[in-house]
């Protein structure tokens, strides 16, 4: 399955794009997944590395197509980004981003096409499964999954005990353990998730975890345990 990101402001011009990719989509025999964006700001904040294409417009309010590629490259070097635009003069200067093309409104169907065939070609490889952490307002990080020792839950508070270091933010364990679903984390106690892959033994009431000693519930011991053994043994 592929994962196309649509940014832009013009709901005309967005459901044009729309129908274009879904028709490239059914031609090809490929499961496309579409998400439209009406403005950078709420594209970046949702965004989990996760898009093969992103079709970006150069002129919208807030922050033009032009800052939001600085943005998104900051957090993901391999995405492919695609200039929509009304003048082409302002997409040349989206290739200082790397950016795959540009291609000038009004769209056609084939200018759509040659995009996407060109980014599934070249599409990312991300190896590691990468989570976002929005430290602020104004600071975002990303943290590969299997870089994560755990994570700790204090009141509203989320601690990540990283290879890389430390960092808080705001949130629920509940959907962090969403988020690393199927990366081999279980719950220690109520608020603890431990990354299993680094598990180096376990007591009756404890475990240990990147040199730290975890408390281990009692009714989640049976639990916590049969995770650890289907990770060791790779189910």
């Amino acid at each position: 399955m592929k994962s196309v990101s649509i940014v832009e402001d013009s709901e005309k011009d967005a459901r044009r794009l729309k129908k274009y990719v879904e028709r490239y989509a059914e031609e090809l025999g490929e499961i496309v997944e579409i998400h439209l964006h009406w403005d950078g700001l709420d594209f970046l904040k949702s965004y989990k590395l996760d898009a093969d294409l992103v079709f970006l417009d150069i002129e919208m309010p807030l922050f033009n197509g032009l800052e939001v590629s600085q943005k998104l490259r900051e957090i993901d070097r391999d995405v492919n980004i695609v200039f929509v635009t009304n003048m082409a003069q302002y997409a040349l200067k989206g290739y200082k981003v790397g950016a795959l093309d540009y291609i000038v409104k009004p769209v056609s169907y084939f200018s759509v096409a040659d995009c996407m065939r060109r980014a599934f070609l070249n599409a990312p490889r991300r190896a590691k499964k990468r989570i976002l952490l929005n430290l602020s307002a104004t600071e975002t990080v990303s943290v590969a999954a299997e870089d994560i020792l755990y994570v700790e839950k204090h009141t509203n508070t989320l601690t990540f005990h990283t290879t890389r270091g430390v960092w808080e933010m705001r949130g629920t364990m509940r959907d962090v353990e969403a988020e690393l679903e199927g990366e081999w984390f279980s719950r220690c106690i109520s608020g603890c998730l431990v990354n299993l892959r680094f598990v180096e033994r376990t007591t009756k009431n404890s475990v240990f975890v990147g040199g730290e000693e975890l408390p281990l519930a009692r009714q989640r011991r049976k639990e916590f345990i049969n995770d650890l053994m289907n990770c060791v043994g790779g189910r």
